[in-house]
């Protein structure tokens, strides 16, 4: 009896701590604390081990059961999300391959020009080919990953959980979909590996942002003082590319998916 009785309080602490009731949860949020995540798995087994308990537990049992299948259903639409941003790589790698082709033909016809002064062949700066390039695909990624506006606010479900952000974007580019993954990841209760996809899709955000900046003209690329700056880019550009910066779970629902949307971003910063 006092296994029994044990257990059941052992129960109780755990499902509070995942699902508290929405007084405890709203009390928590005032007071700036950040509430631990769970694993799905902490859920699940909590949810078969209440046949178990001999007290009625019904409202922390149907708490953890919506949280379990909010969770669930959250994830199956970040997969599509993520399956969306793929495309949206593989449609940026297409445009940069086009574009350096281009700047190329551009480049052999044009950009060799003859100096009035000295009679001497030097390359315009205008119609440099990594110049004109760059310039190009930094156009074509900050059109990609605009802003937008579509993104909605959190809401509080009935059952004292919070529902996850939606992950329903109208404008399809690379900012609006990693946003959104981003954004509506940290407002899960349960701790996922879709999560740690969206950490690792921000830094590889911040990674193209920062390199389009500094390689904007060649002279910057070139100039003294960025030099470190440089280094530290194509570092950092290595360190993405080891894939180990992130532990990601497996994700049995598609086990490509992982695999997959790193292929694809690491094919535009290769």
């Amino acid at each position: 009896m006092k296994d029994l009785l044990k257990k059941t309080q052992l129960w109780m602490e755990k499902s509070s701590a995942i699902v508290p009731k929405r007084s405890a949860r709203k009390k928590k949020r005032g007071n700036g604390v950040n509430e631990e995540k769970h694993k799905m798995m902490e859920i699940s087994n909590l949810i078969e081990e209440a046949a178990t308990i001999p007290l009625d537990i019904a409202d922390e049992l149907e708490r953890l059961k919506i949280e379990h299948s909010v969770t669930f259903s959250w994830r199956l639409q970040a997969h599509r999300t993520i399956r969306d941003i793929i495309a949206a790589f593989e449609d940026f790698r297409k445009e940069k391959s086009s574009i350096y082709s281009s700047s190329e033909v551009k480049a052999a016809t044009q950009a060799v020009t003859i100096s009035a002064n000295d009679g001497k062949e030097r390359v315009d700066p205008k119609l440099d080919t990594k110049a004109v390039a760059s310039s190009s695909l930094r156009e074509q990624f900050e059109r990609r990953t605009s802003r937008s506006d579509s993104i909605s606010t959190d809401i509080t479900g009935t059952s004292g959980s919070a529902t996850p952000i939606t992950l329903e974007v109208a404008d399809k580019n690379l900012f609006s979909l990693v946003s959104a993954l981003i954004r509506s990841s940290k407002s899960l209760n349960a701790a996922t590996p879709e999560e740690k996809i969206a950490d690792e899709l921000n830094e590889v955000i911040s990674w193209f942002s920062k390199s389009f900046k500094i390689m904007d003209t060649s002279s910057e690329v070139f100039d003294r003082k960025n030099f470190s700056k440089l280094d530290k880019l194509i570092e950092s550009g290595r360190k993405l590319l080891k894939f180990k910066s992130f532990v990601i779970d497996d994700i049995p629902e598609d086990p490509d998916l992982v695999n997959d949307l790193r292929q694809s971003w690491a094919a535009v910063i290769g």
